[in-house]
């Protein structure tokens, strides 16, 4: 169980990484801004969720450097004040047969028009689809967003000096738009940046090589002379499409916002949280074992523990389950959706963030609540052999567990350190992971100013 004591090694590596970096960053900025940023996203549909935050902080970030940055996101996308006011929702969303979108609007303007091949993904099954997708080899809904995508071109009148940035690579919207720039002419491709994340790349109706034709555009339209970088949020996630696609994929961390919290660390009142509405794959059902062991060991230390629940409409949703929780006195059952401001509160109330992940989903995978816990400057235990474990041995920030009484053992250890120590790591970690996000930053905007 390495804590990384690497202390002052980390700042120090840190700050001549950035000194570099803000050298060409302050380069850049006296240039001429290059023309425009269309930032793309045809998840944002959903209130909860991260993809909308993504977009804004992605084209905070990336959109300095460019004379105008515009965001795109679905049609079906909900209002959501100060949030969403600036995107421009002219997307089509293809996901409905994966993951509904309560908030449709637009697909019957034209009641004369036959239903949308997206209406009737949703009201047939995912299954009946995809077998139907696999008999044929006919995607439609590959096809309605590539008509999108030639209506959004035309919209925008977007051209080679334009750059089109998914922070989120989505299967159909990233498909669709290779397709129709490998049948462009070289002078009119957009420059085009794909950022994997290891979630929605993979969703397809009927295919099993995930994100394979994806990659294979991706290839064959740079062997061609197109403009097109790719990163992925984790450094193993790199590793891993770097050995399938032969290219170079830069790592790029999500930016971080804000400055980090005020630790608490109490050490007669300890607060263990798991963030993030309760799904299976996130180790929702490994909670009630931890806190046994824990409240088995802990000895005279107390903790409270605060856990968000799992949605009625999970299909693993368990009634008996949640009764054996609401046992547990030391825990606090919080509602599966909720607000950014009470989320952030779960960040600033908590000592340490637990991640009892699946290490089958999240092989790869890196994780929103490791990035904003990492934000807020909070330990973590998370699972073994996963895209954040990988992250928490860079920054040091933290302990690896594998059974349920690991993760009690590891919060334990945590708990142990002295305020003092906790402090440095958290700010070492945060100081490394902000450098690694800027030399991303760096390698992209030099990749697109070559391109």
């Amino acid at each position: 169980m390495d804590l990384g004591e690497k202390g002052g090694l980390l700042i120090a590596d840190s700050v001549r990484l950035s000194f570099g970096v803000d050298y060409f960053l302050k380069k850049v900025s006296n240039l001429a801004p290059m023309k425009r940023l269309f930032v793309v996203d045809h998840v944002a549909a959903f209130p909860y969720g991260h993809n909308i935050s993504c977009m804004n902080v992605f084209a905070s970030s990336f959109g300095r450097h460019f004379s105008e940055t515009i965001k795109l996101g679905p049609t079906c996308m909900p209002e959501i004040a100060g949030e969403t006011d600036d995107i421009h929702k002219v997307l089509n969303y293809p996901y409905n047969g994966i993951i509904e979108a309560k908030y449709f609007n637009g697909f019957f303007r034209n009641k004369k028009r036959s239903i949308k091949i997206s209406f009737l993904i949703r009201k047939v099954t995912k299954n009946f689809y995809s077998k139907w997708v696999k008999t044929f080899d006919k995607d439609l809904m590959l096809r309605q967003t590539k008509r999108n995508w030639q209506k959004v071109l035309k919209k925008y009148n977007i051209d080679s000096s334009d750059t089109l940035f998914f922070p989120s690579t989505d299967y159909y919207g990233a498909r669709a738009l290779l397709e129709i720039c490998n049948e462009l002419d070289k002078a009119e491709r957009p420059k085009m940046h794909f950022r994997f994340i290891g979630v929605m790349e993979n969703a397809a109706y009927g295919r099993i090589q995930g994100c394979t034709p994806i990659l294979n555009n991706i290839k064959k339209l740079i062997e061609e002379g197109a403009s097109i970088t790719i990163s992925a949020e984790t450094p193993i996630y790199c590793s891993y499409l770097q050995k399938l696609t032969h290219l170079n994929i830069i790592y790029l961390a999500y930016p971080l916002e804000g400055q980090l919290e005020p630790l608490n660390w109490d050490i007669d009142n300890f607060k263990i949280a798991l963030p993030g509405q309760g799904r299976r794959d996130k180790g929702y059902f490994r909670f009630y074992d931890i806190a046994k062991f824990l409240n088995r060991d802990s000895k005279a230390r107390k903790f409270k523990m605060l856990l968000q629940g799992m949605k009625l409409s999970d299909p693993c949703f368990n009634k008996p389950y949640n009764r054996i929780l609401a046992e547990i006195k030391s825990l606090e059952l919080l509602p599966a959706q909720l607000g950014i401001n009470a989320l952030n509160d779960i960040y600033k109330k908590s000592d340490i963030l637990l991640q009892p992940y699946c290490t089958g989903t999240y092989a790869y995978r890196g994780s929103a609540v490791y990035q904003e816990g990492i934000a807020f400057g909070r330990l973590f235990v998370c699972s073994k052999n996963t895209g954040i474990s990988n992250l928490v041995q860079r920054y040091g920030n933290g302990l690896l567990a594998d059974t349920d009484e690991d993760f009690a053992k590891s919060i334990i250890e945590l708990s142990k350190l002295s305020k003092q120590e906790v402090e440095k790591k958290v700010y070492n970690a945060r100081a490394l992971y902000e450098a690694d996000f800027e030399e991303g930053k760096k390698l992209i905007l030099e990749g697109i100013l070559n391109g």
